[in-house]
């Protein structure tokens, strides 16, 4: 290795893919790299990064972070993967009463018997031939399942019961909501498991492209990815709670932003190719949600910097209806 070891920073947007090779020691970026983001396989693009930042192999590399908008131009474009949601001790009548499944981010979802006290005490046991059957009428249209109890965060026992049975039965990925958040309000708690598992293969492909990239350049070194909050989580971690990755471009950009200009208060707006994102920096740092965020329409436990995203981007696709009418974004023109 290298006497002064360098950072690697890479950040995958919906339309480009950009590099910085950082040297710690002078606090400055040596080299920087961009090239367009290839959904179809998105090693390339990484690959690519890596061919203009580094001319031999990756051995002089301390640590590797990541940053990509991919969860968050799912959900602003509607391409998220469609996932069945099972709500254990859930009262149906009133989420149809106040609407509140408009809220879950799937048309598949099943209520389920099961549930306890506000002591942790079982008061409902979770019926199983209920939950399979459940889930078998639309197992087949999903790609993931997410589970949410109403008293989750007391006693998850329930959720971690449902999560064994159904991924050994459909053999699909499952998300249990409290191992998302503790939060009390079930509504939110069932929105951030669903989100959760509809965005899995999303940050799946990009984790496995960008390993195999640094594998294939002698990469051995930490490699880490931003959160919404800005704050730093271990990619193999990440991979099981992509919800988290939500803004993490913005919060990049954000601190980036603020970092270079030297702000002590200002707002930093980042326009890509699929959405504009908007943060404000005060204090010299970039202000986090208390852990509400609402993504798209959908109101989370998720915690992210406070940041707006609006589907509208310098790709974004101009269409004229029938009747005339506008419409920009949110899909990009490719």
């Amino acid at each position: 290795m290298q006497e002064n070891p360098l950072y690697l920073g890479i950040d995958t947007g919906g339309t480009f893919t950009d590099g910085v090779l950082f040297d710690p020691a002078q606090r400055a970026v040596i080299r920087s790299a961009k090239t367009l983001t290839t959904h179809h396989d998105l090693k390339l693009c990484v690959l690519e990064t890596l061919n203009q930042l580094l001319p031999a192999d990756a051995a002089g590399i301390a640590l590797v972070g990541l940053s990509t908008t991919l969860a968050t131009n799912a959900v602003a474009e509607g391409k998220r993967k469609p996932v069945g949601l099972v709500l254990q001790g859930y009262d149906p009548e009133l989420v149809r009463q106040f609407k509140f499944d408009k809220q879950f981010g799937t048309p598949y979802y099943a209520y389920v018997a099961g549930n306890y006290d506000v002591e942790g005490r079982e008061t409902d046991p979770l019926d199983e031939a209920e939950l399979l059957a459940a889930v078998q009428r639309f197992a087949g249209r999903v790609e993931a399942l997410a589970v949410s109890a109403y008293h989750g965060p007391i006693n998850p026992s329930h959720e971690a019961q449902a999560g064994r049975l159904l991924s050994e039965r459909f053999g699909k990925p499952v998300v249990q909501a409290h191992h998302l958040s503790s939060e009390l309000d079930s509504i939110r708690r069932a929105a951030t498991a669903s989100l959760n598992a509809s965005l899995l293969s999303n940050l799946d492909e990009f984790a496995r492209a960008v390993l195999q990239a640094l594998a294939e350049r002698g990469a051995a070194c930490p490699v880490m990815i931003v959160r919404g909050d800005g704050s730093l989580m271990e990619l193999g971690y990440a991979r099981q709670r992509p919800v988290e990755m939500v803004h993490s471009g913005p919060a990049t950009s954000a601190i980036g932003g603020g970092y270079l200009a030297h702000l002590e208060r200002g707002l930093v707006i980042d326009m890509g190719g699929t959405t504009t994102d908007l943060a404000l920096v005060d204090h010299g740092a970039v202000q986090v949600n208390g852990g509400a965020a609402t993504i798209g329409r959908y109101r989370t436990c998720v915690r992210t910097i406070r940041a707006r995203s609006f589907g509208l981007g310098g790709d974004s696709r101009i269409v004229f209806d029938h009747w005339g009418n506008l419409t920009v974004g949110p899909e990009r023109a490719i």
